[in-house]
């Protein structure tokens, strides 16, 4: 057993386990353990290291600590880990520790320090509530899935499990578990803060900060005659140049969308197919696009898949950050200023390589009700109305925008955000803040008319949609 003091961080060596923490920005660590005789080189989804002064003190020996502002950790003779926020005294996270023999599967467990903790984030999914204590996550990829293994406590830390295997988050009433199925190290970084905005802006200083959103206008799948044609089909865009040009004249830039998928009968097709371009099999078909729905397709088998960083299993979840890397860096090559994608999936740190992350596809045609006065004069009058309060909200977008690219701030965001002091704005799950500025509750069943809504303490509200203030906790508000 021996402790190691570096200028920003211990190591902690017992048995073949090495344990290393060090300071990682303000008010944050990064803690890795690993049996391997170095630490692997990857950052993963954290930038170099933004070094903040911090004091480690050794108690030889016994325990050694170290402290980096507002958060201290401790470990043990035996390297069991403490982390507690030196604001408030109390303890954050602290080691679960078993007394038999456990699965070998690589995992940090931690005891549940408060019944009443709630946990925010880790990304995309389909689970019909915001807080997931108590709940069980799957750190994979799939279509309508984002894992972003990020979260944000209300005990006032964020954690992010900085490690890309396929594996499973478990926020349990008595112990909080992350799994890796293939990995060769422990890989976590937590921040303290005194309020949710606190955590994540600290979080984008380490993983990147959102680009710029330009003005645009997305001219989406299908508008190429066949798959594998980079074109406008001539049918419906008979002069794409004016077209864009009149676009530009308005200060509004096209953006399209490009997809790698190549028909047999596209005029790309044989030439791509000469040349090696097309993914090659050693066995079965070339490639085909699977109904997931069909019986015969079954669950996903993550260890089948090899990439050029190795293998699906271990670093399957840094796919689509590197996949926007990619895009983001060769269009940046090749003069582009501003970059944005939309992409179907997102990592920890996808958000600095201009990642528009969006759940699917929404089907059209040429042939569909486009136009906001198909529907009948009911539903125009309707979208008439919210298509005059977005233009009259450009301004305000754009500050949000630059304040998300400029800070990490979230466009939308629950109400705990902009009020953390309010403890029932950590239970709201039906409204969000729209910036600073607008509280949005959103019309959830058909045919209603009328919804009571809660506002935060410390703050004086004017209703949109009628004159006047509002006063109290709750409104009454009629349905815009």
């Amino acid at each position: 057993m021996a402790f190691i003091k570096e200028s920003s961080a211990i190591s902690f060596k017992y048995d073949s386990e090495t344990l290393r923490v060090e300071s990682w920005g303000p008010n944050a660590f990064r803690v890795r353990a690993t049996h391997q005789p170095v630490f692997p080189a990857e950052n993963w989804a954290l930038e170099e290291p933004v070094i903040a002064p911090n004091d480690v003190s050794i108690e030889a020996g016994e325990t050694a600590s170290i402290k980096n502002g507002n958060i201290t950790a401790t470990i043990s003779a035996r390297g069991k880990l403490l982390i507690f926020n030196n604001k408030t005294g109390k303890p954050i996270l602290e080691e679960f520790s078993r007394h038999r023999l456990d699965l070998m599967d690589p995992k940090s467990r931690f005891e549940s320090l408060d019944a009443e903790e709630r946990i925010y984030g880790m990304g995309q999914y389909q689970q019909p509530f915001m807080n997931l204590k108590g709940a069980q996550l799957e750190l994979a990829q799939r279509n309508s899935q984002a894992s972003v293994p990020f979260a944000v406590s209300s005990l006032g830390y964020g954690f992010l499990w900085n490690n890309p295997s396929i594996g499973r988050a478990v926020f349990g009433t008595n112990v909080t578990t992350f799994e890796a199925s293939s990995t060769n190290i422990m890989d976590y970084w937590i921040v303290t803060g005194d309020s949710p905005s606190d955590i994540v802006r600290a979080y984008t200083d380490v993983t990147g900060k959102s680009q710029r959103c330009p003005n645009v206008i997305v001219v989406d799948f299908f508008h190429w005659p066949k798959e594998g044609e980079w074109k406008f089909d001539p049918t419906f865009w008979p002069d794409p140049e004016t077209m864009i040009k009149e676009l530009k004249s308005l200060d509004i830039e096209c953006m399209v969308s490009v997809w790698p998928t190549v028909d047999r009968q596209s005029e790309n097709y044989s030439d791509m197919l000469s040349q090696g371009l097309l993914i090659h099999q050693d066995r079965g078909w070339r490639i085909s696009m699977e109904d997931e729905a069909e019986p015969e397709y079954t669950v996903y088998d993550f260890d089948i898949y090899r990439y050029y960083r190795g293998p699906n299993l271990m670093i399957g979840n840094w796919y689509p950050r590197d996949y926007s890397r990619g895009f983001y860096e060769g269009m940046k090559a090749s003069g582009q200023d501003k970059v944005v994608n939309l992409v179907r999936c997102a990592w920890a740190g996808s958000q600095r390589y201009g990642a528009l992350l969006w759940s699917g596809d929404i089907a059209s045609s040429w042939g569909a009700a486009n136009e906001v006065w198909s529907y009948g004069e009911e539903v125009y009058q309707i979208c008439k109305t919210y298509l005059a309060l977005r233009e009259k909200m450009k301004d305000y977008i754009r500050e949000l925008m630059k304040a998300a690219h400029i800070h990490g701030d979230p466009l939308m965001r629950p109400l705990f955000y902009d009020f953390p002091q309010d403890e029932k704005a950590w239970r709201i799950e039906d409204e969000y803040m729209f910036g600073w500025k607008y509280l949005v509750a959103p019309v959830l069943k058909a045919g209603q008319m009328q919804s009571t809504v809660y506002l935060p303490k410390g703050k004086q509200w004017r209703l949109v949609s009628a004159q006047g203030e509002a006063t109290g906790t709750r409104c009454k508000e009629e349905v815009m």
